[in-house]
């Protein structure tokens, strides 16, 4: 009898752990890439467990240890081999890591990262949106500096 309770007391847990969020123990997700970006700057990118079949692609940027972008979404983990590659533009003050496993023409994951502002795409900041004209146009512009001296750099993301 004790067994048996005890046996449908854990499954009541598992229930309610599943229910507030515990079924991420299910796919936990995995550590994907950390990108060094100058100046004791790094990105990193992981997979975090949502539901069974999701899981969530996120990424920050850290300085000194310390998180100088939040964690972001960028998309959902396949459970493929990832590889990242980064380049920057001569004066190190913007920043691209990107997914090089796929080829240039069709990235799953490509991050710029602007060292002035702190800005980061994809990302919207609370005061713009991405189809706002001029934020698409300064993203646009960025991404075009930066591969402008990287040709090795994902198709222009931003003219599609």
């Amino acid at each position: 009898m004790r067994r048996s309770l005890l046996a449908a007391a854990g499954g009541l847990l598992l229930v309610v752990a599943a229910c507030a969020g515990g079924l991420s123990l299910l796919n936990p997700g995995r550590g994907i890439a950390t990108v060094p970006i100058g100046n004791g700057r790094a990105v990193r990118i992981w997979s975090e467990g949502d539901w069974l079949d999701y899981t969530d692609v996120l990424y920050e940027v850290r300085e000194g240890g310390r998180i100088v972008v939040p964690p972001t979404f960028m998309g959902t983990d396949r459970g493929e081999r990832l590889d990242f590659r980064s380049a920057s533009t001569a004066d190190g003050k913007l920043w691209c890591v990107y997914e090089s496993t796929r080829g240039t023409h069709d990235p799953w994951f490509v991050i710029v990262y602007d060292v002035e502002t702190g800005e980061s795409w994809p990302r919207s900041w609370m005061d713009e949106s991405f189809n706002d004209p001029a934020v698409s146009r300064k993203w646009r512009d960025r991404y075009r500096r930066l591969r402008s001296e990287n040709r090795g750099l994902p198709d222009n993301l931003f003219e599609k």
